[in-house]
């Protein structure tokens, strides 16, 4: 009698391993299916926002974790094999949670960005890259807790580095054009502005710094006149 219930329980465990293995084949089909159906119609935004829409419905509608795990994988192997940045950020955006989304992103970035690898043109338009695609996709939630996680980061450095990131993520004149503002504000923290132009002189080259300063000084005396005229008269 022992040995006929071993036997039925070593049938049972095959049975379900077979069903699972089945279920995770499955699973791994409709990513890859999913993965070759969004690059066949890369470059039609309408059709690519479908596509994501399709592959994440279908991935969630999975009842085990397993399966959506293995449908991720899958969907995202295809992606990840065409070496183009573009489509291996809009895999990660689709296979990621928001939150992990944005612990992936920023850490990576800021040290990039901090240590020169990452600068001007090529920040700006990879910032434009990653909010467009968040918007074609779906995804404005990821970019969006992704924009929080680097202000937040930034703003527990020091000065000296803060400026540094700023310096090397955009050009002169945009960041004079934001310093500005917030140097023309009543409130404005003077002392802190001071340390903050200090410290873009060290991460500056004269000539830089030369052109920022000249859009600084520009952006910040309209500022105050804006507002000095947008004051009521007494």
């Amino acid at each position: 009698m022992k040995q006929v219930v071993n036997r039925l329980v070593v049938a049972a465990c095959a049975a379900v391993m077979l069903l699972a293995t089945g279920a995770c084949d499955d699973a791994r089909r409709q990513g890859d299916a999913a993965g070759r159906q969004l690059l066949s119609v890369w470059g039609d935004t309408a059709a690519m926002h479908r596509a994501g829409d399709t592959f994440r419905a279908q991935r969630d509608s999975l009842p085990w974790q397993w399966q959506r795990n293995a449908c991720n994988r899958a969907f995202a192997a295809v992606l990840n094999a065409t070496g183009r940045d573009s489509v291996r950020q809009a895999m990660y955006m689709l296979t990621f949670s928001p939150q992990e989304f944005a612990q992936f992103k920023v850490k990576n970035m800021l040290d990039s960005i901090y240590t020169g690898k990452f600068v001007g043109d090529s920040v700006i338009d990879y910032f434009h890259l990653l909010h467009g695609l968040g918007e074609m996709f779906g995804c404005s939630r990821s970019v969006a807790m992704m924009d929080s996680a680097v202000d937040a980061r930034v703003k527990m450095m020091s000065v000296n580095d803060q400026m540094r990131i700023y310096a090397y993520a955009s050009h002169p004149p945009m960041l004079a054009l934001a310093l500005a503002k917030e140097a023309a504000a009543p409130d404005a923290d003077t002392i802190l502005m001071r340390r903050r132009l200090e410290a873009l002189k060290q991460v500056y080259t004269p000539e830089e710094y030369a052109t920022f300063t000249e859009e600084f000084n520009r952006q910040k005396q309209q500022y105050e006149n804006l507002r000095r005229i947008s004051q009521p008269s007494q």
